[in-house]
């Protein structure tokens, strides 16, 4: 379940770039998505709270693999009041 809330903490935010031949996708706010299975998660590291970015790769309902972009708390914001 840690995966979507992290999708849902990220809405309307955007990244960068991504290693790898699927296309990348930046999440836009409201935007309809389409994700039958996760497949991974990748969230940039950071020592600091505020904005990284993260890397969803899924496949949609037509089993197409997609990587969607986005922006998400840094995990060092769960230990900061």
């Amino acid at each position: 379940m840690h995966y979507a809330f992290t999708v849902l903490l990220a809405l309307g935010l955007l990244g960068t770039a991504h290693a790898s031949d699927t296309p990348i996708e930046d999440y836009h706010y409201g935007q309809a998505l389409d994700i039958a299975q996760v497949l991974r998660v990748e969230t940039d590291t950071s020592k600091h709270c505020g904005p990284v970015e993260a890397r969803m790769t899924y496949r949609d309902s037509k089993g197409a693999e997609r990587v969607l972009r986005y922006r998400t708390l840094a995990d060092a914001c769960s230990t900061q009041n």
